[in-house]
């Protein structure tokens, strides 16, 4: 499989200084980034459950990768953020922590997030988290129990009760990218995210990808049967829905919007179109030619012209702001502040 570097384009250079550069402040803090080494990947132990594309975009993501990306993506910014490990089926889950623990030690200003396995009891979670200098959880379907079917899996299924009690004693930041085929407006979602927002107070919990609400129709009415949450943040990694991103900006505030780049999924060339309530991702066949075939994903004639699917996202969110009259320093929370705010509690 092709894994060289993604070149940058010129596109991709005006997008920056056209929409970007300007809008942009100083000092980003990414609350969604996963990084690993090859060393990491150590079989199929796991089910592979996540969209099957989302595994063919890098083999491996470590730190200076990760920089590199940044230098080339925003030269103007400077960057901390929030890290946490692969979360593939082959991924060996506590090296991988290890790893992101070593990381927050060598980079002052950094925080990260242990992937989480729902069989573990409560003193190997902690030790995942505490052991390893770590911030908080970051659960997902893959580590579902085998027997699970994907389509059936619940937020308790990937982060047990019991480790909720324990976010909520100890005030972990918990990252959560909802399961279920419906998405945020699935109603065993929502009953389930508001029963951990009445029950569990300390817990921080970030619904990531704005409860994977992609395509307008996946918003259904969740946002108003969430809006008197009260720990609910939501970061928009990953989307480049502005209405979605407008909606959740008017009904949960700016305040509890965060900025994610999802990286490396989202340093790809691609659009993301929406078609009768799904996505559809329009790629550049010769950028990463193992993905062409994957679901969700069309190589299109013209996607040289195609920029960043992050630099989109971002752009999403900038149409949504401007849209609402979001002024600077209120820009400058989502990208920055408020996830600060959320992890130096």
């Amino acid at each position: 499989m092709s894994f060289e570097r993604i070149v940058h384009t010129e596109t991709d250079r005006r997008f920056y200084a056209s929409y970007l550069k300007e809008f942009l402040p100083e000092h980003i803090f990414d609350a969604h980034m996963h990084l690993w080494e090859l060393r990491h990947r150590s079989g199929s132990k796991y089910i592979r459950r996540g969209e099957d594309w989302a595994e063919q975009v890098e083999q491996a993501y470590p730190m200076p990768m990760l920089r590199e990306d940044y230098d080339r993506l925003f030269p103007d910014q400077t960057l901390r953020g929030l890290i946490f490990g692969w979360v593939g089926a082959s991924i060996n889950v506590e090296a991988n922590n290890r790893y992101v623990g070593e990381l927050v030690r060598e980079n002052p200003g950094w925080y990260g997030l242990a992937v989480i396995c729902p069989e573990w009891d409560r003193e190997t979670t902690l030790r995942q988290i505490e052991g390893n200098g770590l911030r908080g959880m970051k659960p997902y379907i893959t580590f579902a129990a085998p027997e699970i079917a994907t389509p059936d899996i619940t937020i308790y299924d990937i982060l047990t009760p019991e480790q909720w009690e324990l976010a909520d004693a100890r005030g972990y930041v918990c990252t959560l990218h909802l399961p279920r085929p419906g998405r945020l407006h699935d109603p065993k979602n929502v009953e389930q995210l508001l029963e951990i927002d009445r029950k569990y107070p300390n817990a921080r919990v970030i619904v990531a990808h704005i409860g994977r609400c992609y395509s307008n129709e996946d918003m259904g009415d969740a946002f108003e049967q969430l809006k008197d949450t009260k720990n609910l943040c939501f970061d928009f990694s990953g989307n480049t829905n502005a209405l979605v991103i407008r909606r959740a900006l008017e009904i949960f505030g700016h305040q509890r919007m965060l900025y994610g780049s999802d990286l490396p999924l989202t340093h790809i060339h691609m659009k993301r179109v929406y078609q009768n309530g799904h996505y559809l991702n329009l790629i550049r066949g010769d950028e990463r030619p193992q993905i062409n075939h994957a679901a969700y994903m069309q190589p299109m004639p013209d996607a040289k012209n195609y920029t960043y699917y992050l630099y989109e996202s971002i752009h999403a969110f900038q149409e949504a702001a401007e849209a609402l009259g979001l002024n600077r320093a209120q820009v400058e929370d989502v990208m920055c502040r408020n996830a600060l705010r959320l992890l130096e509690q």
